[in-house]
């Protein structure tokens, strides 16, 4: 008799404990399986360079050693890079573990052992952590010449990374309700949504504008790239080399839309008001660059990209958020703010040194684009919502005036 009682006890013991770890489990393998697949398409692209260069006199380890010293460099992981500093991360490649951590962030919110806010947390606590281990793990094998890791920053910048882009798998999945318990308050839903679109019309006029200059400046790139002797393979590899650093080049032109524009090196500049140029790496996307010392008249026209963010964003607001005429002209100016702080943070990503000396300073300044775009963009903002509410402000008031003089029976005016 006491054997059957036990053994239901103990089975729905087993039950709970199966329950309890499932959420971990889901969250083991998901932030091992993305910095996997990360790290194994960064090393076999650097493994391809590698095998196809008859020049290179390095070894297989050394060049495992760097295809991890790359993917860490995703991570803002890497103090130096062949003895010099470096820290330019290419934002084409921070996207993809940003993309493969929102995946896994989304994968784990699918499954039926996420029920609610604690198993959710739980699985996304875990995937970071499993994340940050596998960071922690390949910035110790590869921490030697030719790369060295600064570990507490890889580790600190990848659990980061991690966080912000699982959380916001999860959220994307399940709503922000189900993390938080709560929903986000109209008002700032509607300033967030209009100032990131405000964000990515500035970028997407930045991306524009290096794309005009570097097919005009088609011949000057051609020959900075032959100047590496590629080869046949080389070619592509060099190719996707400029490719990772487009969002890059893309974030300088919106800083240069915006105002402040950005440097290529200590004491340089390139804005619309001047560019002072000095020694620039022999790289073929910098063939975009200005060759004069006056900014061309033609890319003036790109100083209208925070005017039409700011119309954009104005519309935004208007057509998700009815709180009457001043508080939504408010939430346009909070609008600005979000593009501001957007674009600062995008600024200070794509933004580094890449070398001693000359090279320790490039990209814009981050609070420099901050401040511009929240200023611009908000003001803008602001005052199309309060010119677009002002008519049918007027209206009302001349309705509720009239109202009044027919209930009073005062005589019109």
């Amino acid at each position: 008799m006491v054997d059957l009682l036990t053994r239901p006890t103990r089975a729905v013991s087993a039950q709970r404990t199966d329950r309890r770890l499932a959420p971990l489990t889901a969250g083991l393998v998901a932030g091992v399986s993305a910095a996997a697949v990360g790290l194994i398409v960064v090393v076999a692209v650097v493994m391809l360079a590698w095998g196809t260069d008859s020049n290179s006199s390095a070894s297989a380890q050394t060049a495992l050693r760097v295809g991890g010293g790359f993917w860490l460099l995703a991570h803002h992981g890497i103090g130096q890079l062949t003895g010099q500093r470096f820290g330019l991360i290419p934002l084409g490649l921070f996207a993809l573990p940003a993309g493969l951590l929102v995946h896994a962030g989304r994968a784990v919110a699918r499954t039926d052992v996420v029920t609610n806010r604690r198993t959710a947390w739980q699985a996304i606590v875990v995937t970071v952590a499993a994340y940050a281990a596998c960071v922690a793990g390949v910035s110790v094998g590869v921490g030697a010449a030719p790369v060295h890791v600064a570990l507490p920053m890889a580790v600190g910048s990848g659990a980061g990374l991690a966080m912000v882009a699982v959380t916001a798998g999860v959220a994307r999945e399940r709503g922000l309700r189900e993390l938080t318990g709560r929903s986000m308050p109209a008002p700032a839903a509607a300033a967030i949504r209009a100032g990131v679109a405000a964000a990515a019309l500035i970028v997407a006029a930045g991306a524009v504008l290096v794309s005009v200059a570097l097919a005009l400046h088609a011949h000057r790139a051609t020959a900075l790239a032959d100047g590496f002797a590629p080869g046949v393979l080389g070619g592509p590899l060099l190719a996707l080399l400029g490719v990772v650093y487009v969002p890059n080049a893309a974030v300088f032109g919106a800083a240069y839309a915006v105002g402040p524009g950005f440097s290529v090196g200590a004491g340089t500049g390139v804005s619309v008001f001047g560019v002072h140029l000095g020694v620039v790496p022999a790289f073929p996307l910098l063939a975009a660059l200005p060759s004069t010392e006056h900014a061309p008249a033609s890319t003036w026209i790109f100083l209208a990209a925070p005017v039409l963010a700011g119309l954009l964003a104005a519309a935004s607001v208007r057509r998700r958020y009815d709180g009457g005429r001043w508080h939504s002209t408010a939430v346009a100016g909070a609008a600005g703010v979000v593009a501001g702080a957007s674009l600062a943070a995008l600024a200070a990503l794509a933004g580094g040194p890449a070398g001693p000396g000359h090279l320790a300073t490039i990209g814009p300044s981050a609070w420099q684009v901050g401040v511009d775009t929240a200023v611009e963009v908000g003001l803008v903002a602001a005052a199309g919502v309060l010119l677009a509410s002002w008519p049918r402000a007027v209206g009302v008031a001349r309705a509720a005036r009239a109202a009044a003089v027919r209930l009073l029976h005062l005589p019109s005016r």
